[in-house]
């Protein structure tokens, strides 16, 4: 699975069409397996994701032929890098469902293996049981810290979702979130208190630079 895809991200030769074609047809196989194939699937949905050069992850979802939508594909993409470790065994034990894994999957691995253990995460899991379990495990502890550690802690989640989808962005979008951006930029710099938002303000004036330096 790997190669093919590691054969398509290194070959400079063949055109965009024949390359995304492949990894569509790889794609495809995972898919016709069902629900059995979801960890393969996953896997290899994010090892594309990693390894297509710029423009071939969206040429996939403009070729009209992929199985899924593009949400879904990210979702796949999501579970793939959070519950890729996870063992044919283990993956038996979690629920099946491309939504509840989508959250699951935002746990550290060692929570997720003792809930497993305790059995609070199991196969008939609810979608909205598993969002009161990752939030419990993520989300809650982070109340009992700072105001600055959790305002870095959604500042960190931002900087990562920019970073993860800004090539999928359309011109419009990254106009407009440029403009944002700029405009939140200035509210920060011009508040009260500047020297305490200091590090807000490098994280915006951040995002900024690498939404620059991709165009």
């Amino acid at each position: 699975m790997n190669s093919l895809i590691s054969e398509v991200a290194a070959d400079g030769t063949a055109s965009t069409g024949d390359s995304v074609a492949r990894c569509i047809a790889e794609i495809m196989r995972a898919w016709s397996r069902g629900t059995r194939s979801t960890l393969e699937l996953a896997r290899l949905m994010s090892t594309v994701r990693k390894q297509l050069p710029r423009g071939k992850w969206a040429a996939l979802w403009k070729s009209g032929q992929m199985p899924f939508a593009r949400r879904k594909g990210h979702m796949l993409v999501v579970i793939g890098e959070g519950l890729g470790w996870a063992s044919v065994q283990t993956f038996a034990h979690l629920p099946p469902g491309w939504s509840i894994l989508y959250h699951l999957a935002r746990l550290k691995r060692r929570t997720l293996e003792r809930l497993l253990q305790q059995a609070v995460i199991h196969p008939g899991l609810t979608l909205l049981e598993a969002r009161r379990i990752v939030t419990e495990f993520t989300d809650h502890p982070i109340e009992t810290k700072s105001s600055g550690a959790r305002v870095a802690q959604r500042l960190k989640r931002f900087e990562e979702f920019v970073r993860a989808t800004l090539l999928d962005w359309t011109a419009v979008e990254r106009q407009r979130a440029t403009e944002g951006l700029t405009q939140l930029l200035e509210q920060i710099r011009g508040a009260d208190g500047v020297k305490r938002n200091g590090a807000v303000s490098d994280f915006a004036g951040g995002l900024l630079n690498h939404h620059r330096n991709t165009l």
